[in-house]
């Protein structure tokens, strides 16, 4: 079951105080790279509220050992992280253009993914948002 983190005081505006959750830190488990030539221009940081390291663990698995064993048009990568108390997912995925996310969201392997996701136990999707990427870091293009 997932406990809320501790809050911390903070400054608001006009010198309020707030209240705040407190970060979560997360670490990479596993991650599948599609294309190795396209550089992402959109990424897309879907979310999990799940029970314990054992439900992470699953869910992650059981993604990319299924439906996204299978490579999507305008898909890059998908990087799942998980929480180190144990209460999220995290997937980072890449995304070639705009029109890429809705299209793989309309394709089957979405829809398989959100079956998966929905049938396991002790996981939640919670929502997630995309990026728009405006630079990156990366070696320099090649002087011809």
């Amino acid at each position: 079951m997932y406990l809320q983190p501790p809050t911390l005081r903070g400054r608001g505006t006009a010198g309020a105080d707030v209240e705040r959750c407190a970060p979560i830190a997360f670490r990479r488990y596993r991650s599948t790279v599609f294309d190795t030539v396209n550089a992402p221009t959109r990424i897309v940081a879907p979310m999990f509220d799940v029970d314990g390291r054992s439900a992470q663990r699953t869910v992650i698995d059981t993604l990319l050992d299924g439906p996204l064993t299978e490579a999507t048009p305008g898909l890059i990568s998908a990087h799942f992280h998980y929480s180190l108390d144990g209460s999220r997912v995290l997937n980072y995925a890449e995304f070639t253009e705009d029109e890429a996310h809705p299209d793989f969201l309309s394709s089957p392997i979405a829809r398989a993914t959100t079956e998966l996701t929905q049938d396991t136990p002790g996981v939640r999707g919670i929502g997630g948002k995309r990026y728009l990427l405006h630079g990156g870091v990366g070696a320099p293009p090649a002087i011809s």
